[in-house]
């Protein structure tokens, strides 16, 4: 993946915080991928996505999850700048998530990974390696997957 230069695609998926509305959601969605674009080597633009899932929290009032589609290219410096850019936008509210998908499929809660995990999945990324961080284990009950709008994870 990373070794012959092509960009690694992700859908990422955005889901709202407490006193998140539609609004914030928007202004949230233009903002990141704007600011998605200035980096060197990413592209970003927003993505029509299914309804929530039953039952989400989006359902309950609450804005839809957004998604973005992002290329980056594969330098972990930039993938770097991008993770940090979701993961300040998911410290600004509570309950806010960033769920980054591989076109793999493989999927990854990127909310509230330390410095160490962040670098550490990056380069697993741009090793093809599928090993994510210790301390997140993608089969964990507490952990579910993104949001699909069916309900279930693919």
């Amino acid at each position: 993946m990373g070794a012959d230069g092509r960009a690694i695609d992700f859908e990422v998926v955005l889901e709202p915080g407490r006193g998140d509305g539609d609004r914030s959601m928007e202004l949230a969605s233009a903002q990141l991928t704007r600011e998605l674009n200035r980096l060197s080597g990413t592209t970003a633009r927003g993505k029509a996505g299914p309804p929530p899932a039953p039952g989400s929290r989006a359902g309950e009032g609450l804005a839809e999850v957004l998604r973005l589609s992002v290329e980056f290219a594969p330098v972990a410096a930039v993938i770097l700048q991008g993770v940090q850019l979701f993961g300040g936008w998911s410290a600004l509210r509570p309950g806010r998530k960033v769920w980054l998908r591989r076109r793999d499929g493989e999927a990854m809660e990127m909310t509230g990974l330390s410095a160490e995990d962040q670098r550490r999945l990056i380069d697993s990324w741009l090793d093809g390696r599928e090993d994510p961080p210790d301390d997140q284990d993608p089969t964990s009950d507490d952990q579910g997957p993104p949001p699909n709008g069916n309900g279930d994870s693919t």
